[in-house]
């Protein structure tokens, strides 16, 4: 795939655009990269699933095999035909599987000054034969080492995926994260039948699961959250105050946490291998309904992980007040007593945290805690909390990040676990904003300005009232208020938005084991913070400033999108890896890559890739020179160092520290007399 490059004027930051031949719903970037380095980037289109590995070591390029030439009748040995009968020939065996063993090249591609970019190594299409609406991959950091016990063994071979469909599924998709080599997908088989390789026929080492409408929903999902949990999970969570060791954490903890039961050392825990993959998923059907699976994971006696298909049915259902506007697990691993915590933002002005195990005899689950939003700014006066736009968890599941449709968002902080002013002495101040509806701290984007901010939201009050003149237009304004009802910003746009949030990068100097890199949009606008906890600092302190370009606190704007046209489906962020180009990358341009979804084409908004140090080319000769002199002062040069000495001199290189020696060592000059060199000048 070859993008078109274009330089956004007035930085250097590049715009890659992908033209694609069919539409786009959704797009999603594993957090995991496969073991060539890749980037994995998944998007959702009409068909099924196309899967993308971006940069890393290239494949190696399939070797031709040559075609054997028939022989003519009577050339060659003779051949002896032995005839038995059909009761005597053995039992043909079943045809093994396909065995993919892709090679990798030992580095990565040379630094190309014209395509100054992560290229994409390799593509693969997992056809559905249905629309693959939304997707969800687990949230994990991009480090994470599966042999912790904290995730299921299958994370370290497989690509897990939740789709949702335009068929009311939810197929549930295991894929390796090796990239298919080329011979792979060049298999003769696949040229005469091209159906073999849609999804669920293992051509590709994929296996798939469907939870089908007559189990689940009876409309299409409008959201799907994964994430992993222990079996007996009831008897294996443990105190976060155990886990983080923060030992106030649970007593100012507004959000109960779940019993503990019998305690178990971790190492039991992660020795089982017994784990759940947990699916939740939403519709607006009725008044909104909440469904939850939990699929078991099992393991082969070879070690490979599946996902068990057997009595798919809904292990929680719950109807809400109002349909969803997303959900979310927490982004806190296992052991934490966080881990399998849902957030339901309704669209209808709450945003609720779910338990699905708040006691280990729990059959339903419980309702933790309801935040609630501020009010929008209605011309009659009539109260009405705004409506959410979307809603994810910060700080390892210990605070919460909410986007409104009139452009604010906020983080609640009913935990108080965000940065905290400090006093005189140093010491730190218990923040007061740990209530339900307050925001600890937030902003605006997009369309909202300073004359649609509510008087609780805005900085300023106007403390005298004005009287605007009775014109035409504020007459049809004021009839429209009384008999059409509220004509607020919120109510009267429809934008989308969303929040996607990565753990921040290790470049990050000092940084906490919370800190992440959030991204909200909405409608035409992008911005970032590359460092939360540093942005929630500077607030905290009064430092900083609104879009600046120098702190990682500050938030980073990013303008000048050109998406020929198209709307808007989605943007997200992509994480970086440990990878050798990405670590230099992020020492030269903080900022993270971004994809942007239209409807037909993908933009990846990256700093270029950094140019290589230039070498001395000049210096790099002087060495083996400067060797070959020393042997050559010494008399034991062979004839293969000569050759070198001559090719040289006729270059144009020499070693200065062998001449040097030679215009004052009577022991080289006299090497160079025996060498057949003429000493004199």
């Amino acid at each position: 795939m070859k993008p078109n490059l274009r330089r956004i004027d007035g930085t250097r930051i590049i715009q890659l655009s992908y033209e694609l031949p069919h539409r786009i719903h959704t797009t999603n970037v594993y957090p995991i990269a496969a073991p060539n380095g890749s980037t994995i980037v998944l998007y959702g289109y009409e068909h099924g699933l196309r899967i993308l590995w971006r940069g890393g070591r290239p494949l190696k390029k399939a070797l031709k095999k040559k075609e054997e030439k028939p022989k003519a009748n009577g050339i060659g040995n003779d051949v002896v035909m032995i005839i038995d009968s059909d009761d005597e020939q053995p039992p043909s065996r079943p045809a093994q599987p396909y065995q993919d063993e892709p090679q990798f090249e030992d580095e990565e591609d040379e630094y190309d000054s014209t395509e100054p970019y992560q290229t994409i190594v390799q593509t693969l299409d997992l056809l559905l034969c249905t629309e693959v609406l939304h997707m969800a991959v687990p949230q994990l950091p991009p480090d994470l080492d599966p042999t912790t016990g904290s995730v299921p063994s299958i994370l370290s071979q497989k690509v897990v995926i939740a789709a949702a469909c335009s068929d009311c599924s939810i197929r549930l998709i295991t894929l390796p994260l090796c990239p298919p080599s080329p011979a792979s997908k060049a298999r003769s088989e696949l040229r005469n039948n091209v159906s073999l390789g849609n999804a669920g026929n293992g051509m590709w080492g994929e296996k798939m699961v469907v939870i089908p409408s007559n189990s689940g929903h009876q409309s299409i999902p409008c959201s799907v959250s994964i994430t992993f949990s222990p079996q007996d999970t009831g008897d294996a969570v443990m105190d976060d105050s155990e886990v983080e060791g923060e030992p106030e954490a649970r007593a100012r903890s507004t959000l109960r946490a779940p019993s503990r039961g019998r305690s178990r050392s971790r190492s039991q825990q992660a020795g089982n291998g017994e784990w759940d993959l947990l699916v939740a998923s939403h519709s607006s059907e009725l008044s909104g309904v909440l469904l939850i699976y939990r699929l078991p994971i099992s393991v082969d006696r070879h070690g490979s992980s599946t996902l068990s298909a057997e009595h798919i049915v809904p292990w929680r259902t719950k109807h809400l007040h109002s349909p969803a506007a997303s959900i979310s697990f927490s982004s806190s691993l296992y052991p934490s007593k966080r881990h399998m915590r849902l957030l339901v933002a309704e669209t209808r002005g709450a945003v609720r945290v779910y338990e699905p195990l708040a006691t280990p005899s729990a059959s339903d689950g419980e309702w933790q805690v309801s935040l609630y939003p501020g009010f929008e700014n209605s011309l009659i006066g009539v109260p009405k909390r705004k409506s959410v736009i979307d809603s994810r968890w910060v700080l390892g599941g210990k605070a919460i990040i909410v986007l409104l449709t009139d452009g604010e968002w906020g983080i609640w902080d009913p935990e108080n676990a965000g940065p905290k002013a400090k006093d005189q002495l140093g010491q730190s101040r218990s923040s007061s904003k740990s209530s339900t509806t307050d925001f600890a701290i937030g902003g605006w984007m997009g369309l909202a300005t300073a004359s649609t901010l509510p008087k609780s939201s805005s900085g300023k009050t106007d403390s005298k009232s004005r009287l605007a003149p009775m014109t035409p237009h504020t007459r049809k304004v004021r009839q429209e208020a009384l008999f059409s009802g509220s004509t607020s910003l919120s109510s009267t746009l429809a934008v989308q938005g969303g929040i996607t949030i990565i753990p921040a990068g290790g470049h990050l100097s000092n940084r906490r084991a919370d800190d992440e890199t959030i991204l909200l949009w909405y409608g035409g606008n992008i911005i970032t913070i590359p460092s939360l906890i540093t942005h929630w600092q500077d607030k905290v302190t009064g430092s900083g400033n609104l879009f600046g370009t120098g702190a990682m606190g500050q938030v980073k704007e990013i303008s000048n999108v050109n998406l020929g046209g198209e709307l808007r489906n989605g943007v997200t962020i992509i994480p970086r890896h440990l990878g050798k180009r990405d670590t230099a990358t992020a020492a030269a341009d903080p900022l993270p890559d971004i994809i942007v979804t239209g409807e037909t084409r993908l933009l990846i908004i990256a700093a270029p890739l950094p140019e290589p140090k230039q070498t001395n080319t000049f210096a790099q000769a002087e060495q083996p020179a400067a060797a070959d002199q020393r042997l050559l002062a010494r008399g034991e040069l062979d004839v293969g160092g000569m050759e070198r000495i001559l090719a040289g001199m006729a270059n144009g290189i020499a070693n200065p520290i062998g001449w040097r020696r030679s215009r004052h060592s009577t022991k080289g000059t006299a090497a160079k007399r025996r060498a057949g060199f003429s000493t004199t000048r």
